[in-house]
């Protein structure tokens, strides 16, 4: 934001602001459990399936933490060009992994 500020050129300008590359949820949840040293047993069910499924749990378990919504974010692609605002504003984002070890380093919990 302070780089878009600034710089005249961004004026009126959009930028993304994505990671340092695009990964699968899938992806992000072997990051995690490499970080934290887990294993989990993933279960891969189909979106045909899956949602309608989260939408039973929500009508049995109102106030659950699983949502429709979600379901659908778990499918959507959210890969964004950030090139532009690498090349503009010297845009330098850190991988998830190292986002994740630096939370967790400042959470006391590394």
């Amino acid at each position: 934001v302070v780089a878009a500020l600034r710089r005249s050129g961004s004026v009126r300008k959009a930028y993304q602001l994505g990671g340092a590359g695009s990964m699968s949820y899938n992806e992000m949840v072997d990051v995690l459990c490499r970080v934290l040293g887990r294993r989990v047993l993933k279960a891969y069910i189909p979106m045909f399936v899956a949602l309608p499924l989260a939408m039973a749990y929500k009508r049995v378990f109102p106030h659950g933490q699983l949502t429709v919504d979600q379901m659908r974010r778990m499918d959507e692609d959210r890969a964004f060009d950030i090139s532009e605002t690498e090349r503009d504003l010297g845009y330098a984002p850190r991988t998830f992994e190292d986002g994740v070890r630096e939370a967790m380093r400042l959470n006391g919990e590394c």
